[in-house]
């Protein structure tokens, strides 16, 4: 038993668009999600290298310090470099473009808000023995004895003095206004400075609040940066045995420049280092390091601990970055990029629904092209069939004279030939897109004269005065012209009245054939398939398939057939 085949559903551009759209859908949730996951993972791997890289960095450091000098000054040493060390810089290009900095996603502790970096180092008591709090710095020159020259930092421990206090307060407080587009800058006119310890206090200046228009340009310190507010630094050491130092900005001794504040607050420093513990094992030694990596709804929170050893001594030292991973710039660069493949995708995604709506607009055609030419076909034939069966049955009754069987199977050749010619051309119509061109110059005037010369005995029959003029050579397939010219030609000497005309005109761009009309018809489906204009053409000669060959083979050449129609006469236009 044969399977029964159901005829397939028309795909509408609609339901092209929902299925692209769906696919698109899915393709881009797909991107989003991965994009995220590369994100994150960017974060933890650079976090964690750079965490490694500056924890190996203080511990080796660490072992540099000159520890005969007091434990007070060798701890403010060992608190500069690790406030000097600690830090991280998570940095993620642009996936597409030229990688400038100034494009690129860069997180920082100090210039982003809620990402945190700090590190402490505990003593056996538990107690923090230093730590990357606020530590301002400056490169001293007393004079040109490089021993006596050198970095030198700033101990707020120091001095127990309110004026002191006072200038670390201002800083934090404007540090805590910073956010995302402020900075904060000390600038320094004199200091008091220690040469034998290398440590500075701040004498005059003042703290300035930076403000600009954007994370970016407080990072790269460049657009339009603005001051906020600024506070005057003043502080009276005379008598205290400090060496003062005015900035010489001519660059003679003594003089200090590049002074920066590093480091962040002590409130960040209690607030995101308050679990961390000196812990040693059961045999008494300082426990070995550990390493933890803890992921909340918004953050990626990163801790390990190193062993230290200053003078024989264990200290353990403890690292922990907090990075934001919802942090502006990287909210920023996902939805940039999520919506620029978006918009690429649905671009993409119309385009091709767009030519598969094209495609399937041809192939329906095509399809429908096809099914009607087999049922005008099917109509067509009837015709011939039931003539051919009427006159077998009279000839099969014997009742017929010599002659008048003679003249019914003529008339049964006559439609076998129309039959066979009928079905002829209509398997040439229907494979002309399948076959293969082969160009060539031809000169038009010789072939119309050429296919006018088999007509000749017709047109001398029916008294019809033909004409061409002009020339022109054309490059075309040879085969289609002559189809085209053939079936123009004939479908007007066909249906031309006695005594009338038919003109053929030949220029570079176009070919006319007009022959005379006894009426006006309708040329709007003239050019389809077994369509005839009007009674005069509905006729057993004709088969309705002439304009239709020919305009097939025109649009097979890249020309365009054009043909109208007045009271007198039939226009029909090759258009080159």
């Amino acid at each position: 038993m044969r399977k029964k085949t159901y005829p397939q559903k028309k795909m509408t551009f609609l339901s092209l668009l929902f299925r692209g759209l769906l696919v698109t859908a899915i393709i881009c949730a797909a991107f989003a999600g991965a994009l995220r996951e590369y994100i994150l993972y960017q974060i933890r791997t650079q976090a964690e290298t750079q965490m490694n890289e500056r924890l190996v960095k203080i511990q080796q450091q660490a072992g540099y310090i000159d520890t005969t000098s007091e434990r007070q000054f060798v701890m403010n040493d060992l608190r500069c470099k690790i406030t000097l060390y600690t830090g991280y810089d998570i940095y993620i290009p642009q996936l597409i473009g030229d990688n400038d900095c100034n494009d690129a996603v860069e997180v920082t502790p100090h210039y982003s808000k809620n990402n945190h970096a700090i590190c402490v180092l505990l003593d056996e008591n538990n107690s923090i023995a230093a730590s990357n709090s606020f530590t301002l710095r400056t490169v001293v020159r007393p004079n040109e004895d490089e021993s006596e020259s050198g970095l030198y930092t700033f101990d707020k421990d120091a001095l127990d003095m309110p004026e002191v206090s006072k200038l670390y307060d201002d800083i934090e407080e404007l540090y805590s206004r910073c956010g995302d587009t402020g900075d904060i800058e000390v600038s320094l006119s004199s200091i008091y400075f220690d040469r034998s310890k290398k440590i500075f206090i701040p004498r005059e200046g003042k703290i300035t609040l930076l403000r600009a228009k954007t994370h970016r340009d407080i990072l790269r310190e460049s657009g339009d940066i603005t001051v906020e507010e600024e506070r005057e630094i003043h502080i009276d050491l005379e008598g205290k045995g400090f060496e003062t130092m005015t900035n010489n900005v001519l660059g003679d001794y003594p003089r200090f420049s590049m002074t920066i504040l590093i480091g962040v607050p002590d409130s960040d420093i209690k607030q995101y280092g308050k679990d961390l513990e000196y812990c040693i094992n059961e045999k008494g030694d300082i426990d070995e390091p550990f390493y933890r990596r803890t992921t909340g709804e918004n953050f990626t929170e990163i801790t390990r601990t190193l062993p230290v050893y200053i003078d024989g001594k264990a200290y353990q030292l403890y690292m922990r970055f907090i990075v934001d991973e919802h942090d502006p710039q990287f909210v920023q660069f996902y939805y940039k990029w999520v919506t620029i493949f978006s918009a690429v995708t649905l671009a993409v995604t119309l385009l091709l629904c767009w030519r598969k709506n094209v495609l399937n607009k041809a192939k329906y055609a095509f399809e429908d092209y096809q099914r009607d030419l087999t049922d005008h076909l099917a109509h067509d034939i009837k015709t011939p069939l039931m003539a051919i069966s009427g006159y077998a049955e009279n000839v099969l009754s014997g009742k017929l004279t010599e002659a008048e069987q003679t003249e019914y199977l003529n008339s049964i050749l006559d439609n076998v030939s129309f039959t066979d010619s009928l079905i002829s051309r209509t398997l040439y119509l229907n494979h002309m897109d399948c076959k293969n061109t082969s160009k060539e110059t031809i000169p038009l005037n010789d072939m119309a004269e050429d296919i006018l010369g088999k007509y000749s005995l017709l047109l001398h029959e029916k008294k019809i005065v033909y004409s061409v003029s002009g020339n022109a050579e054309v490059h075309a397939d040879r085969t289609a012209m002559e189809t085209i010219i053939e079936n123009l030609i004939s479908n007007a000497v066909k249906y031309t009245p006695n005594d009338s005309t038919l003109r053929i005109a030949i220029d570079k761009k176009h070919m006319t054939f007009i022959n005379s009309v006894s009426e006006k018809i309708d040329t709007k489906e003239l050019k389809h398939p077994f369509v005839r204009g009007d009674a005069a053409r509905s006729n057993a000669d004709g088969s309705g398939l002439g304009l239709a060959i020919a305009e097939r083979a025109a649009l097979a050449n890249g020309f365009k057939l054009e043909i109208s129609c007045s009271d007198t006469e039939f226009k029909a236009e090759v258009r080159f």
